[in-house]
């Protein structure tokens, strides 16, 4: 090959690399277009992400609360019941 088809060469690989490093570019923008457009939407959903958090949070402390009640209302009952049967007053 002579130096002029090897300059040839090197020519079309940098002009190539100039149009990738566009392309590249151009997605980058629109990639942070994407993710400016996210970060809004987001600020205007997490308070309402954080009510319901704190909704989820409270119902599995009632949720626990009923349980125990139930538990203990049952072992007082079972108490009340057994004791009608074996303990006599006279």
């Amino acid at each position: 090959m002579s130096d002029h088809e090897i300059l040839n060469v090197i020519l079309n690989r940098m002009n190539h690399q100039d149009r990738t490093l566009d392309e590249i570019k151009n997605q980058q923008s629109d990639m942070k277009q994407k993710l400016d457009t996210h970060m809004q939407m987001e600020a205007d959903i997490r308070p309402s992400i954080d009510e319901l958090i704190g909704v989820l949070k409270g119902s599995k402390f009632i949720g626990r609360i009923v349980f125990w009640l139930c538990s203990i209302a049952g072992a007082a009952w079972g108490f009340i019941v057994w004791s009608r049967d074996h303990i006599k007053i006279s």
